[in-house]
């Protein structure tokens, strides 16, 4: 099931996309995204879906359950150690200062790493996922990536989500 809040010309970016070979996808995007989805995806102790960073091997490897209460439960945890903030990859430094650019970018980019993301979590046996992609501009341009399992009663994005301010498109992708 696929999810838009976006302008029609973002719509038909999405439309163009969705088209494409995952192989074509991928040659499009920075090798540091690249990489990331190479990345193991595991349960922790408390059966959370993780990629295997920094982070989320910490959770992995020890073994220690979450106190869920920051994260209001295992969802926004899943959320919180699964996104993926474009800007933390530099994605378009050296034209800092041209937004109509960055936000061509970080909409193509965080779009093909999105599906990607969502087509590698489609294979992975029974359980079903969420990708979340939020695309913003206010005083810069921001893109957001995240994916939690699906649990009945337990939501990440809230009904309300279209009166955020500065967002101009949320995605998401649920098998």
């Amino acid at each position: 099931m696929r999810n838009y809040l976006i302008s029609y010309d973002q719509y038909e970016t999405i439309l163009q996309a969705d088209h494409l070979d995952p192989e074509q996808l991928r040659a499009e995007l920075p090798v540091d995204l690249v990489q990331l989805l190479t990345l193991p995806i595991q349960q922790d102790a408390d059966g959370n879906f993780l990629i295997v960073s920094k982070e989320g091997l910490k959770w992995v490897e020890t073994g220690n359950k979450p106190d869920y209460s920051y994260w209001q439960n295992r969802t926004g945890f899943e959320c919180a150690l699964n996104k993926v903030n474009l800007q933390d990859f530099g994605v378009v430094e050296e034209y800092s200062s041209n937004l109509e650019y960055q936000s061509e970018l970080f909409l193509k980019y965080g779009l093909y790493f999105s599906l990607l993301l969502f087509q590698r979590l489609s294979k992975m046996g029974e359980t079903k996922f969420k990708v979340i992609f939020v695309f913003s501009i206010f005083r810069y341009v921001d893109g957001v990536i995240c994916f939690h399992s699906i649990r009945k009663d337990e939501f990440y994005i809230e009904d309300d989500f279209e009166k955020q301010p500065f967002t101009q498109g949320i995605l998401t992708l649920q098998g």
